[in-house]
Formats: C-alpha cells, structure tokens, sequence
C-alpha cells in the first residue's frame, strides 16, 4: 500500500511519469517477495499452530483482527509474492494508456491477495476476498481486450453472487458460535446442520468461479497476453487454491462423507 501511495503522488501523464509508476510497482513488488521471504526462513515446521500471528480487537465481539499463516497458507503467500513481479514486467510494454492506475491496481490487489491467505477471522477473510474483486473488475474492464467490459461485469457478479451463500454461512456460523475466529471454530462443535450450509455455501462460491469466471480471465486479453506468454495459462482449479481448508475443518462431517 506504501508503494500505491509513491504511485499515487508520482502525478504525470508523460513518458516520465509512466517510466516512474513501472519502476516504483517493480521494486515494491520485488522488496515486498524479499521480505515475504523471512517467513520461510523462520517458519518452524515442527508447530502445528498458526506463526506470525496478528490480533487485535476490531469490530463486534467475536470479530477480531486476526493474521497469520501456518504451512498451507505460507505458500499462497511466497507464491502471490513471487508472481507479482513477474506480471509487472509482463505487461512493461503492453499496457501503455493510464499506467500508474495499472500500477496501483495491481499493488492493492497484492494487498488484498496476502491478506486473503493470512487471514484468521471468517469476516476478514471475506472483506479481503470481496476487495479483491475490484481492482481486479478495473484491470479487466479498462485493460482487457475487445469484451473487456462484458467480462469484467461477468467476473464481478459471478464471483459476488456466488459467495452471498457463502456469507450466509459466516453469519449463520457466528450466531452459532459467538464468534468467527478460525482458530477458534476450528475447536467449536458446530451442528450438522450449519456444516450442510457451509458446505453448499463453499462449494456453490467454487462452481460459480470454476463455470463462468475462468472466461472472463480469458475473456481480459491485452491486459493478460504477456502474462500469458511469459507465465502459461492463467486459468486454474479454484479447488487447488486452499479455500476447501474451511470446509474441511469447520464441516468435518459433511467433509467426511463427501470423502
């Protein structure tokens, strides 16, 4: 966020001024992986419980302010990192109309990203997902290709309304439990029935995405063809990117008989 903000104030529509925004996006990206990389470093294997942690109160009882990473977290973590260099330099030459918003857009979304995999609170988590959509909706929208604008909208409502399901369950887990700290739900017997809810709620949110979001990436081009030459395809399994940890642990029976 520190390196939006140099973007931000780095004024100018010239040459300059565009230079600037690359080379301040390029080397928060690049210090931003070197310091997630002193996580890897001190990530004691040998602890089952969440490192690095953050907490502090934050808004209604039960909803606290909560970070962390344990070892399925950690790697979302170095890998949105690692990438986000990587797609700097990607689009370096092919995006050329508004850049320093480009810049800033993909520095909130690597915000938005490492505060998705390091949340510990159900409602963090959310925010931080649900924040994500936006860049993400101006990157593919003012820098997409041809239907841009179709595929953005596309990707903004499908991935919205297939998580409302989703915070369905939150509320319904908190009015359970009091509380929606994972660390905390992840020791709370939570009935049957909310883990049937929780489960349709997720798995819903991971068709939807699956169904209809990955054209919308595809859908992006200008924006992603360097990515895509550079990087491979940028469609992926939803369900290899660690979000099925919720289900798993909070519905562990419905999880057990699924399996």
């Amino acid at each position: 966020m520190f390196g939006t903000l140099l973007v931000y104030i780095s004024r100018g529509d010239d040459e300059a001024a565009r230079r600037n925004a690359r080379w301040i996006a390029l080397w928060t990206t690049l210090i931003t992986f070197g310091v997630s990389l002193i996580l890897v470093w001190r990530f004691d294997p040998a602890q089952p419980d969440f490192q690095f942690v953050e907490k502090a109160s934050w808004l209604a009882s039960g909803i606290t302010y909560h970070m962390g990473v344990d070892g399925i977290s950690l790697p979302f973590v170095i890998l949105t990192t690692a990438l986000m260099p990587l797609c700097i330099v990607a689009s370096w030459k092919s995006v050329q109309v508004r850049v320093r918003e480009y810049m800033m857009a993909f520095l909130i979304l690597e915000t938005l990203m490492v505060g998705t995999f390091s949340a510990l609170d159900l409602v963090l988590f959310y925010l931080f997902f649900e924040g994500g959509l936006i860049p993400m909706f101006l990157i593919i929208g003012v820098w997409g290709g041809p239907r841009r604008v179709y595929a953005s909208f596309k990707f903004f409502l499908y991935t919205l309304l297939g998580s409302v399901l989703m915070l369905l369950a939150i509320m319904a887990l908190y009015w359970n439990a009091g509380t929606t700290d994972i660390p905390t739900l992840m020791h709370t017997d939570v009935p049957r029935s909310l883990q049937d809810l929780g489960m349709a709620g997720v798995l819903r949110f991971l068709r939807g995405e699956d169904a209809d979001v990955a054209g919308s990436y595809l859908a992006a081009g200008r924006a992603c063809r360097g990515a895509d030459r550079r990087l491979g395809d940028p469609g992926g399994d939803p369900f290899e990117d660690g979000r099925l940890r919720l289900p798993a642990l909070l519905a562990a029976d419905v999880s057990a008989g699924f399996a």
